[in-house]
């Protein structure tokens, strides 16, 4: 289930999820810190196989939900790893306030990190906040909704007829 895109760091594909019935995929970024703490970007849903494999590289201190959208498989992992400390902006704390997160993500990043990645907080807009990661050592930069990028292929799979219209008017 992981995929090695660098050195500690992976990707794990997640099932697809509905949003207000548009049919999205589901990505975690999972990074190892200098202690060999994980940093988990976005969980997704916590399966037996995924954990085994996460579980052969470190322990998830650090849960991170980049906006607040991406809070879906927070309180499994949570639960899983009662240890974790769970991160968020704002948006996402209020938005689910049964979880206890640290103080909210904005453009600093914790310390707890420990000097791994950059941040910015994306804010402005009305409907969306985000904070966005740079992974310093691979130079990969880490965004959720802020670019939706999906192929012909899986709009085409995915996507009733009547959405497959949309997409390219939102630029995917």
């Amino acid at each position: 289930m992981l995929i090695g895109i660098a050195k500690d760091i992976w990707i794990a594909e997640g099932e697809i999820v509905s949003f207000y019935g548009f049919a999205y995929p589901t990505r975690s970024v999972i990074v190892c810190l200098p202690s060999t703490d994980l940093w988990v970007w976005s969980p997704v849903r916590l399966t037996p196989q995924l954990q085994h494999e996460i579980e052969q590289l470190g322990d998830p201190k650090h849960l991170v939900s980049p906006n607040k959208i991406h809070h879906l498989y927070l309180s499994e992992w949570s639960t899983t790893y009662p240890d974790a400390k769970l991160w968020g902006p704002t948006s996402t704390i209020q938005k689910r306030s049964d979880l206890a997160f640290e103080m909210p993500l904005e453009d600093e990043c914790p310390s707890e990190w420990e000097g791994t990645f950059d941040q910015v907080w994306f804010r402005g807009s009305r409907v969306m906040d985000e904070i966005v990661f740079f992974h310093r050592s691979s130079r990969t930069a880490i965004i959720a909704d802020l670019s939706e990028n999906f192929s012909s292929d899986f709009i085409q799979n995915n996507w009733k007829w009547w959405q497959r219209w949309i997409a390219p008017m939102w630029g995917m």
